[in-house]
């Protein structure tokens, strides 16, 4: 009861303050002042094919067989492709909802690839995240999805599933150029999903759920936040926080995680930055411990419980130990930023950044002595899928200041020849997204331990920019504090760390906001 009060009593102080809470309305006395100015209501429309019926005058899905084109690409005219074929009302039917059927089309030679085309009732005007969704997999090869830009007239790449065995998601949140998806003259939107190229193997196309999501101010609920087991045999989730407290110098992460619900086990990992002392603290359980929620973000691994109250405010609490350290944790998370939903180019793991900045209250308590963490700041993210078991690496970094009502949070990955890469800024109200990043890592640390996994190897240095449509550039320097290398599954370390972010998000030159401080980057080798 008294986190809960506290935590209310946050919110409160907040608004008084006049710092922008996700959810929450503040009319400033300018804007009531200004009769331009329109404030749109909240909203989340959903579409897909639900009650569809063939022949179909609304929402519309086709599928096309045997393109004999050698690349990856869709045809290269749009958004409406020739000689295709409408699905049936049997087809619309396994496809309006995320379940265990899917609309099939095969062919022994060729390409083949199913059309969604989408009546959209808001004007692009009204829509503050453009959120798509795909779910199905090709047999033989992968699938690619893509969306139709009514601007620039060409086909633009959500992103690809690489699964040729189950199905997998691929999906993307757009915040920036939502008009060039949606023709606001007859507002539809238009997806493809191709296999990538032709095989001397008959393919089969898979779809198996198709979903557009538009909103104001964001595309994320709960529910996307909690418990997605999809029953893929190499199938692991976890939910990951950090918290930074620098006045004490005290910095920490946890994760609740499970791998294979089938027939695997439950893991709390804590890693701890307690000044000069750095340790790591791992606690297996299993299944018959764990439980966690499809509709909201609910988990329970022993003793250890993760639960949100509301859209805004989290709580965390539990305990783990080994021979040598024992920490306990009971902390309130209050989210100061909207979500970022990433998507990953390999359609196998799914990265949705729910709390990309948040002050942090509570205690913890390290080897018998309590530590009050108010005035801390932190951050919660979410991957569910197979990804985890590739050989992939990771080079993640994520920041905040909650009294600005600014986060930032980067993905990088990289798998053989394939690499994908987001980054999400927020300063106050506005949220700029950014592809393509530039990033250069510098002065790399190689060091033997006496402790498993028995060395490290990282850059110190990563120097990012990074440029949109919209004239944004965003540049920063994070440089690495402290390390923990922790061993991965199959032969990988992955190191966490507490680094220093120094940069500016800018536009024609003129700053908009420049940062120093802390954060959390990550390094992982292969």
């Amino acid at each position: 009861m008294d986190n809960k009060i506290t935590a209310i009593s946050i919110i409160i102080t907040l608004i008084l303050v006049n710092v922008s809470v996700t959810g929450i309305n503040i009319k400033r006395e300018e804007d009531l002042l200004n009769p331009e100015i329109t404030i749109l209501e909240d909203f989340l429309k959903i579409y897909d094919f639900k009650d569809i019926t063939s022949p179909s005058t609304t929402h519309k899905a086709s599928y096309k067989v045997g393109i004999k084109d050698l690349n990856d690409r869709p045809p290269k005219t749009g958004p409406i492709v020739d000689d295709i074929i409408e699905f049936s009302t049997n087809d619309y039917t396994k496809i309006y909802n995320s379940d265990n059927t899917q609309a099939e089309s095969s062919n022994s030679l060729g390409k083949q690839l199913h059309h969604f085309q989408f009546n959209i009732e808001e004007k692009s005007s009204e829509i503050k995240s453009l959120h798509v969704k795909w779910f199905g997999h090709t047999s033989n090869t992968h699938t690619n999805l893509y969306i139709w830009n009514f601007k620039n007239n060409v086909w633009d790449l959500v992103g690809i599933n690489r699964f040729t065995h189950d199905d997998a998601i691929i999906s993307k949140t757009y915040i920036n150029g939502i008009s060039n998806y949606i023709d606001d003259n007859n507002r539809k939107l238009n997806l493809v999903a191709i296999t990538r190229a032709a095989s001397i193997l008959k393919q089969r196309l898979y779809t198996n759920y198709v979903q557009v999501k538009v909103g104001n101010p964001d595309t994320v609920t709960l529910k996307d936040n909690a418990y997605h087991f999809n029953n893929e045999r190499t199938f692991v989730e976890w939910w990951f926080f950090d918290v930074i407290n620098e006045t004490q110098d005290i910095h920490f992460f946890i994760t609740y995680q499970i791998y294979n619900p089938k027939s695997g086990y439950a893991t709390i990992v804590v890693g701890m930055f307690e000044k000069d002392k750095i340790f790591e603290v791992r606690n297996s359980y299993p299944l018959s411990e764990f439980y966690a929620s499809y509709d909201k973000p609910y988990v329970k691994i022993g003793d250890c419980i993760l639960d949100a109250l509301d859209e805004n405010t989290f709580i965390i609490k539990g305990n783990a130990e080994n021979k040598k350290n024992k920490v306990v944790w009971n902390l309130t998370l209050i989210r100061i930023a909207p979500p970022y939903d990433f998507v990953e180019s390999t359609g196998e793991m799914q990265y949705l950044c729910y709390i990309p900045g948040a002050w942090v209250f509570g205690t913890v308590e390290l080897n018998g002595v309590t530590y009050s963490m108010d005035n801390s700041y932190g951050y919660q993210d979410h991957n569910w899928g197979g990804g985890p078991f590739l050989p992939s690496r990771w080079a993640w970094a994520v920041t905040c200041k909650p009294e600005h009502s600014f986060a930032l949070a980067m993905e990088k990955v990289e798998h053989l020849n394939w690499h994908t890469r987001a980054l999400y800024v927020t300063v106050g109200d506005n949220t700029y997204y950014f592809e393509d990043i530039e990033t250069q890592f510098k002065e790399f640390k190689f060091k033997f331990q006496l402790s498993f996994p028995f060395f490290t190897y990282y850059p110190k240095i990563r120097q990012v920019h990074a440029e949109n449509e919209e004239g944004y550039k965003i540049d920063f320097t994070a440089t690495v504090q402290k390390t923990i290398p922790i061993f991965m599954i199959r032969p990988r370390i992955l190191n966490e760390q507490v680094s220093l972010f120094e940069g500016t998000l800018s536009k024609d030159g003129q700053a908009i906001y420049s940062f120093n401080v802390l954060g959390f980057t990550d390094f992982s080798t292969l």
